[in-house]
């Protein structure tokens, strides 16, 4: 299994994410953080689990999709580092 480390940058972006969210609605905010969070420990045995990304070359970059984010990250044999937590263009998704 491999461990996941977060990247100062990505915890911040999701900070800023939630942070955006708990203004129209806190329990939301709270909701996705943790389901982001247990979709994130999926990785941990399926690293691969990801789509890769097709403008970086190799398989060591991938991305997870869960609304309102995207979440991407770097394997490196037995270790994730999420990189960036980004903010999909959308509608409310809460």
């Amino acid at each position: 299994m491999a461990s996941v480390i977060w990247s100062g940058p990505a915890l911040e972006d999701l900070e800023r994410i939630l942070d955006y969210i708990s203004l129209d609605n806190p329990e939301a905010a709270q909701d996705v953080a943790g389901q982001i969070l247990s979709y994130v420990e999926q990785i941990e045995s399926h690293p691969l689990l990801g789509k890769r990304i097709e403008s970086i070359t190799g398989e060591t970059y991938r991305q997870l999709i869960y609304r309102p984010c995207k979440i991407i990250y770097r394997v490196d044999d037995e270790t994730i580092y999420i990189l960036h937590v980004q903010r999909l263009e959308t509608t409310h998704y809460w």
